[in-house]
């Protein structure tokens, strides 16, 4: 089952901008793996900005999706999977 969230998060990237741990809840979690990542361009008749998606597991085995606003705006976290 999943929920979708819809929150800023603070995210710590590698050098090329792949997330390496975020930061929800007052937790810090360590990303152990990126399951998939993809490129959505957003409706243009909603003024919606493309953005960058991430499905990761962490290292308690938790999967979330990151998404970032583009080019280079803010993070969030948009679905968490139980």
């Amino acid at each position: 089952m999943s929920r979708l969230i819809r929150q800023k998060v603070t995210v710590r990237c590698d050098a090329h901008g792949r997330p390496l741990s975020f930061r929800w809840q007052n937790l810090s979690r360590k990303i152990q793996e990126i399951l998939d990542s993809w490129l959505e361009t957003g409706s243009w008749w909603r003024n919606e900005t493309p953005k960058a998606f991430f499905q990761v597991r962490t290292t308690l085995a938790d999967r979330y999706t990151l998404y970032r606003e583009l080019p280079g705006g803010e993070w969030y976290l948009y679905q968490v999977e139980d």
